[in-house]
């Protein structure tokens, strides 16, 4: 496969339903970046003033209709002008006015589709950039774990021509874009040096019930058995165990626990 060596300018791909004050900072942040870029909202029925905030910050807002994630990330990626294409949430704020550049930097090898960012609330990455991998074939659950993230990624435009973002699938539209293209012959660096952090807070039970709609889709469309499902002790099921008894934590910790029953054995 040939592709020519990665250029500035590159593209900004935003998500946004309502989050008006976050959006603002997000692209606050991308006014001061050291490369030339174009930002698009793909804007899912706000009536917050999210719209009118974009544009007067210089964002190009194209809408969605019959939103699912992958449906709005397609439209995003049509819009798009450039071969470098950097895909955040409304609340992903990127870390340092060299953001843009270490994606531009990620794809400079021709063979790698797409590069994972690093998220500075996770720590697992937070140390993994300093040995970035490449991820190769589509054999392993790394692309699960480890591959592109919608809240904060880059990608190549002319691979998402070939390869498109599933639009029918309820979460993991990333997870599973990134085994496809690793399934293609694709190579993925996971993470590149770029980092953001998220303005929103998201608590442990929304962060389990996500993934636990993740790893179902996962299942459904891959027949893989990933992540906490694949790990015979996990991380969740022994916080759960071992949380506290304090407040409204056992409530949470049940909920938890049966997230983590329902991981394990996916329907």
């Amino acid at each position: 496969m040939t592709q020519t060596t990665t250029t500035a300018p590159c593209s900004v791909i935003i998500r946004n339903r309502n989050e008006m004050q976050h959006l603002k900072s997000v692209l606050r942040a991308l006014q001061v970046q050291d490369t030339p870029h174009e930002v698009i909202v793909v804007d899912n029925c706000s009536d917050d003033g999210s719209v009118a905030l974009a544009q007067s910050l210089g964002a190009r807002v194209v809408p969605v209709r019959d939103f699912t994630y992958g449906r709005a990330l397609n439209i995003g990626m049509a819009e798009a002008a450039n071969e470098v294409c950097v895909i955040l949430s409304a609340h992903s704020l990127p870390m340092g006015p060299h953001f843009l550049s270490a994606c531009q930097d990620a794809l400079r090898n021709p063979s790698v589709a797409g590069a994972r960012c690093v998220y500075a609330g996770k720590g697992s990455d937070t140390l993994r950039w300093l040995d970035p991998e490449r991820l190769v074939g589509s054999e392993s659950p790394d692309h699960a774990s480890k591959g592109v993230l919608a809240s904060g990624c880059v990608i190549r435009r002319s691979t998402w021509c070939s390869i498109p973002f599933n639009e029918h699938v309820r979460a993991a539209e990333d997870k599973l874009w990134s085994e496809a293209v690793l399934r293609a012959g694709w190579e993925i660096v996971s993470p590149a040096p770029a980092f953001y952090s998220y303005l929103q807070p998201v608590s442990a039970l929304a962060e389990a019930r996500k993934n636990y709609v993740e790893l179902q889709e996962l299942h459904k469309y891959t027949g893989a058995t990933v992540g906490l499902a694949a790990t015979p002790y996990p991380a969740l099921f022994r916080s759960v165990v071992t949380a506290p008894m304090q407040g409204g934590i056992p409530a949470t910790r049940l909920s938890l626990l049966r997230l983590w029953l329902r991981y394990r054995f996916p329907r």
